[in-house]
């Protein structure tokens, strides 16, 4: 079947009050959406907060075509607020974006149509990005500029790839929504899981994201305990066979340790 060749991109927004920096970074995210050249596209916000700060701020935008849901399930996982988001799209493409991030380049939404259009395997990608701070200045030093890349222990938090604003993906394919049961690790899951199902992604080598590094981000929260359970979450989901194995080798060495304590009584 012969390709849309005017792609409809469905830009999913997971929002919530951002301890009140909330609104108006993602006022920051929409400007730079409202630059594209591409203008089919369809913007899905899913909100967290319990407030209807960003609710009445939506309902005055009259100029973009937002879809607004107020979200009160599961608040404080960005994973389950995404895929609600993801849900109720309608487009054939998903563009994750968080609200404290932007997209630094007008034709990023005419780049990732343009691929579903000739690439007869597109599946998903990952654009390039840079870290930037509460001011909207650029991380020079301590963050440098990157380009996703895939690495083995990417799935457990070795996040070479970058946070979901990166990365775009068919949304008709199975395995497209976010583990729920992840905040941490939900985007490094999700990039391990869809490289295991579709292959590589397909790598576009500009800086079109920014990512915002600051000290309010939900990441920042996120406790030690958390980190560990989740990565153990993962381990089982993914690697269970290395897991038992590992717990074997364990077993076998406390045995080895035992009868040696034994054999020196």
């Amino acid at each position: 079947m012969e390709k849309n060749k005017n792609p409809k991109i469905s830009i999913c927004i997971p929002t919530y009050e951002m301890k009140g920096y909330g609104i108006n970074y993602l006022f920051h995210l929409l400007k730079s959406i409202k630059k594209q050249t591409y203008s089919n596209y369809e913007i899905v916000i899913s909100d967290h907060s319990k407030n209807t700060e960003i609710e009445d701020s939506i309902k005055k935008i009259t100029s973009m075509d937002i879809k607004y849901l107020r979200n009160e399930e599961d608040r404080g996982k960005s994973s389950c607020n995404i895929n609600n988001a993801i849900r109720n799209s309608t487009g054939e493409i998903i563009k994750p974006l968080f609200q404290d991030d932007m997209i630094l380049n007008n034709d990023v939404l005419s780049k990732i149509a343009y691929l579903y259009t000739t690439e007869e395997s597109f599946t998903w990608g990952g654009l390039g990005f840079v870290h930037i701070d509460e001011t909207n200045s650029v991380h020079k030093n301590r963050y440098p500029p990157l380009i996703p890349s895939m690495n083995e222990e990417l799935a457990l938090g070795v996040n070479t790839f970058g946070c979901p604003s990166v990365c775009f993906f068919k949304k008709d394919l199975p395995k497209t929504l976010f583990d729920e049961n992840l905040v941490w690790l939900m985007d490094c899951e999700f990039y391990h899981r869809m490289k295991v199902s579709y292959g590589n992604p397909i790598l576009i080598g500009d800086y079109d994201i920014a990512v915002r590094v600051w000290k309010e981000s939900f990441t920042a929260d996120v406790s030690d305990n958390t980190k560990k359970s989740e990565e153990d979450y993962v381990k089982q989901k993914h690697f269970p066979i290395i897991e038992t194995v590992t717990e074997v080798m364990s077993g076998a060495v406390d045995e080895i340790d035992e009868q040696k304590e034994q054999s020196e009584e």
